[in-house]
C-alpha cells in the first residue's frame, strides 16, 4: 500500500501567528520525501483557517520544485469555482514543470460555506450538473483539439491547450467520494476514487471497497488501472498523555469539520469556531488513527488488509510542528515499512 501526507493548512494554534502556517507546512513536505512517503495532497479550500490552501496548484509546483520523487495530488479542487479552459491550462503547466508527477483530484465540494462567499447556488443538484458539464468539458480540452463548447454554464470555441500536460493525455484523475453509490458510478467511468473513512466504522469501509470494485469490474478503463485512497487523521504518539493531548485536538478538528458541513458554524475572522456535536471524545477518538505506534499500526493494517491502494495521512493535529515533525518520523520508522508489499519495497531500494 502506498503512503501519502496531506498539507492539509490547517492553522493548528492560534497563539502562533499565520506567517508560520505555510513555511511549517514546507518543511512537513521535505520530511515527507525523506522518510519515503508516495505522494503529498493539497487541497482547496478558501476564506478559513480550516484548511487555508486557497492555491493549491501553486503550492503543487512549489513543493515540486524542491522535490524529487514524491507525487503532488490535488485532492481536490473545487471544480465549480473554476473556469475550465483555464485550469486546464494551468494543472498541464504545472505537471510540466514537475516532471510529470500531478495528480488531478477534483469534487463539487462539501458544505455551503465557501460558495456562499462566493455568491455561487448551494443546491446541491444544480452544484452536481455544474460539476458534471465542467468535468465533460475539462476532458475535451485535455483529450482533443480546437474544442469547441457551448454548455449552460461554461463555452469555448476553438480552444487548445498549450502545452499540453507532459502526462498525455492528462494526469491520472481521481474525484471525492462520500457514499458507496457515488464510488460506484465513479470508478464504473473509469476514475480513481478518493474517499475518507475517519469516525466511520470498518464496515463502512468494506461497503465503499465493495462498490468501488463492482464500478471498476464494469469500467470504461479510460486511463488503466485505477485505485482507491482512504484520507486518515493520524499521529504516533510518544505516550499516553501525548496521544490524549493529540486525540482531544482530534475532537475539536471533528467539531470545526461538523460546524462547515452542516453551516452551522461561525467563522469571524476566518476563525471556525467549534459546534456542539452528538458523538463523545471517546467516540471520535475510536474513528482517528491517533494514538500510540501499536494502537495506530493494528488500525493502518486494517486499511491495507482491506485492499485501499493508497492511505493519506492528515498529520496537522497541532500544536506546533515539532510534534507533527515527530509523530510522522516515529510512523516512517515503526510503521510504514509493514504497510509496504515486496514490489513496493523493491522499487523504492532502487529509486
Amino acid at each position: 500500500m502506498k503512503v501519502g501526507m496531506e498539507m492539509g493548512g490547517y492553522w493548528p494554534s492560534h497563539d502562533r501567528h499565520i506567517d508560520n502556517l505555510v513555511p511549517e507546512m514546507i518543511e512537513m513536505a521535505k520530511l515527507a520525501e525523506e522518510v519515503g512517503l508516495d505522494e503529498i495532497a493539497i487541497g482547496e479550500h478558501h476564506f478559513m483557517d480550516y484548511g487555508a490552501t486557497p492555491s493549491p496548484l501553486a503550492f503543487a509546483a512549489y513543493i515540486g520544485a524542491i522535490t524529487t520523487r514524491v507525487r503532488l495530488m490535488l485532492s481536490v479542487l473545487l471544480l465549480p469555482v473554476h473556469k475550465m479552459p483555464i485550469l486546464a491550462g494551468e494543472v498541464a503547466f504545472v505537471d510540466q514543470a514537475i516532471g510529470g508527477r500531478l495528480d488531478l483530484g477534483v469534487g463539487r465540494g462539501g458544505g455551503p460555506y465557501e460558495f456562499e462567499r462566493l455568491a455561487m447556488t448551494t443546491n446541491i443538484d444544480e452544484m452536481r450538473e455544474i460539476f458534471d458539464e465542467k468535468l465533460e468539458l475539462l476532458h475535451k480540452l485535455f483529450e482533443e483539439k480546437d474544442v469547441h463548447f457551448d454548455g449552460k454554464y461554461e463555452s469555448c470555441t476553438k480552444t487548445n491547450i498549450m502545452p499540453p500536460p507532459r502526462q498525455r493525455p492528462h494526469p491520472p484523475m481521481w474525484l471525492s467520494c462520500m457514499r458507496p453509490e457515488a464510488a460506484y458510478h465513479v470508478a464504473r467511468k473509469g476514475y480513481n476514487v478518493a474517499t475518507t473513512s475517519s469516525r466511520k466504522p470498518l464496515a463502512w469501509s468494506e461497503g465503499m471497497l465493495k462498490a468501488f470494485r463492482d464500478g471498476v469490474a464494469e469500467s470504461s478503463g479510460r486511463q488503466g488501472p485505477q485505485k482507491i485512497s482512504n484520507l486518515q487523521w493520524a499521529y504516533v504518539a510518544k505516550d499516553d498523555d501525548d496521544k490524549r493531548e493529540k486525540q482531544a485536538m482530534g475532537y475539536h478538528k471533528q467539531r470545526q469539520f461538523q460546524g462547515l458541513l452542516m453551516n452551522t458554524c461561525q467563522a469571524p475572522g476566518g476563525i471556525v469556531e467549534g459546534v456542539d456535536i452528538d458523538e463523545t471524545p471517546e467516540q471520535v477518538a475510536d474513528g482517528l488513527m491517533i494514538g500510540t505506534i501499536n494502537e495506530v499500526k493494528e488500525k493502518m493494517l486494517e486499511v491495507k488488509e482491506l485492499g485501499f491502494d493508497m492511505l493519506v495521512l492528515k498529520t496537522n493535529i497541532g500544536p506546533n510542528i515539532d510534534d507533527e515533525k515527530a509523530g510522522l518520523e516515529r510512523f516512517a520508522e515503526h510503521i510504514l515499512p509493514e504497510l509496504r508489499d515486496e514490489e513496493e519495497k523493491a522499487a523504492l531500494e532502487t529509486a
